[in-house]
């Protein structure tokens, strides 16, 4: 699933899109995954608001890999049921991650530095 989203620098008058791809992966013993019909079998896009259902996993849980564009979310480790986090502006996430994992996280450094 691509979803199409608008970026924290966007404006009424000069909006900035991007995309968030999705994968929805049954592992072990999952039977399916069960789309609703607003999302099966589509010829084009669908709109989709924040926190509206798209579908579940048959039988339990399973995984979403959340595919990013460059530059626009950061690397990051958390616990489930944790927040995922926001997009970032491009200027932001530049550099925040770019050293081994020894490395300092540029993380706390002000946007400006």
């Amino acid at each position: 699933m691509i979803i199409k989203t608008q970026y924290p620098e966007s404006t009424e008058s000069d909006p900035v899109e991007g995309y968030v791809g999705m994968v929805t992966v049954g592992l072990n013993s999952i039977a399916s995954v069960n789309y609703l019909d607003k999302f099966r079998n589509v010829n084009g896009p669908v709109p989709v608001t924040k926190g509206e259902k798209i579908g579940n996993f048959k039988y339990g849980g399973s995984l979403n890999i959340l595919l990013f564009e460059k530059n626009r979310f950061p690397a990051l480790q958390m616990l489930q049921g944790q927040r995922i986090g926001v997009l970032e502006q491009v200027e932001r996430t530049n550099g925040l991650f770019t050293g081994s994992y020894h490395t300092q996280s540029g993380r706390r450094r002000p946007l400006n530095a």
